[in-house]
């Protein structure tokens, strides 16, 4: 593999191995680490590219499981909530803007406290836009297993958000 090539199919992918990264550690700056430890890893492999189906799912893999790992060696899991007052407000009032802050922060502090391969999925499935198969090869679980986490998550995440509306708790 040349160099144009790595900048035509893994560059595109430092996003999106980013906001993977970020969703697991919940730390910018560790996750900028393992972006660019995954980017070093896979030109250091360029030899062997072919032999690697789905590229994509592959540096996915990677990133996500590098997260994980020193997540673990941290001894826990930070907090990695987007700042819901930076969304943009539009031509909304101050109350409505309020209102808008306060549940998205409560459904990101629900995502985070999901089980890590449900929280996974999750964002890899609504954030990145990926299909069951992809979520598969990146998780290395089985597409059955995919589903399951992906309507655990999903219906854990309705009925907290129907709590929060029905009694408003937090």
């Amino acid at each position: 593999m040349s160099l144009p090539e790595f900048q035509a199919k893994i560059l595109p992918l430092k996003d999106k191995l980013f906001r993977v990264s970020m969703g697991v550690t919940g730390d910018r700056e560790e996750a900028e680490d393992i972006v660019q430890e995954v980017m070093m890893r896979i030109w250091e492999r360029r030899e062997s590219w072919g032999e690697i189906g789905n590229l994509q799912g592959y540096c996915i893999r990677m990133a996500r499981n590098m997260s994980i790992d020193r997540t673990r060696s941290k001894g826990g899991r930070e907090s990695g909530l987007d700042r819901a007052g930076e969304i943009p407000s539009g031509d909304r009032t101050p109350d409505q803007n309020l209102e808008r802050r306060e549940a998205l922060e409560s459904a990101g502090r629900f995502i985070e406290s999901l089980p890590e391969k449900q929280r996974t999925a999750l964002r890899l499935r609504e954030i990145e836009d990926m299909s069951y198969l992809e979520i598969a090869a990146s998780m290395e679980i089985p597409m059955d297993q995919v589903k399951i986490a992906l309507y655990r998550a999903r219906t854990a995440l309705k009925n907290a958000l129907l709590k929060l509306e029905s009694y408003g708790l937090r």
